[in-house]
């Protein structure tokens, strides 16, 4: 959920959170009805679609559904379906650092990376 890491659950705060990333999912959705060939800016894959796609792919993690933007899904479908895009999703995670502040910030990353990607296999277990 959008409140995961706060420290005081805000019932009015998520609530605002969610509203407006919703608001904001139905730009794109309108953009990409307006969209000749699919994508936000023009008729091809672009820079701006890159930019994107992280915040729509983490859409479970955030807590939104996103089952009211068909738009909004074929275009996060035919990205993750493109072969470049699953290479880099692949990309292994980079060496350690190895000097004591750094090492600590990586060791501190990699809990919370760890945490976040248990919690969202959960919660597509519950979603199933």
């Amino acid at each position: 959920m959008c409140s995961r890491y706060a420290p005081v659950k805000s019932a009015y705060g998520i609530k605002r959170y969610v509203e407006e990333t919703e608001r904001l999912y139905s730009v794109l959705e309108d953009g990409l009805a307006n969209s000749k060939g699919g994508w936000l800016v023009g008729d091809k894959f672009s820079v701006a679609d890159i930019n994107v796609y992280p915040w729509i792919k983490s859409h479970v993690w955030a807590g939104v559904d996103i089952a009211k933007f068909p738009k909004l899904q074929k275009w996060l479908a035919a990205i993750d379906a493109r072969p470049g895009v699953q290479k880099g999703l692949q990309v292994p995670n980079a060496p350690a650092p190895r000097d004591g502040l750094a090492a600590e910030s990586y060791a501190q990353v990699k809990e919370w990376v760890a945490k976040a990607n248990a919690e969202l296999e959960e919660i597509k277990k519950q979603a199933a």
